[in-house]
């Protein structure tokens, strides 16, 4: 199981995240995770919402260069050893994480996981009881 998340382009320019969360306010979106990775031109975004099309469809409206791609996302305790034991059933798996953030949801630590092999995924989170975060269920937020 998959969900949507938007990634865009941010300038590194004075005010701009604030422009960017004022589209979002004005659409009623609200944020259920966000992480933004910076170099010296501009910052990537992340954003996890609790409504993926309408945040993507007001930021493009907006001139925001944006895009939606598929992650995953893992419901596990919010403990070290656990988060380390997740990241090692993926490992020997070989599944490669090409990137990973986390957020706290009802309790729990959410892993979101852009892997290589999305089969593989599917393979480890069934063969060890792991609980994939839906969209619905994000969008309770």
């Amino acid at each position: 199981m998959t969900i949507k998340q938007i990634s865009l382009f941010l300038e590194n320019k004075f005010g701009r995240l604030s422009e960017l969360l004022a589209i979002l306010s004005k659409a009623d979106v609200h944020i259920v995770s966000a992480s933004i990775a910076d170099t010296s031109d501009y910052g990537l975004m992340r954003l996890i919402t609790s409504d993926q099309q309408k945040a993507y469809n007001v930021l493009k409206d907006n001139g925001v260069l944006v895009s939606m791609n598929e992650v995953v996302a893992i419901a596990i305790e919010p403990l070290a050893a656990d988060f380390a034991r997740v990241v090692e059933l993926f490992t020997r798996r070989g599944v490669s994480i090409e990137y990973m953030y986390c957020f706290n949801f009802q309790k729990k630590l959410v892993l979101v996981m852009r892997c290589n092999d999305l089969d593989a995924v599917r393979e480890v989170v069934r063969n060890n009881s792991l609980t994939f975060v839906s969209e619905t269920d994000l969008m309770k937020v």
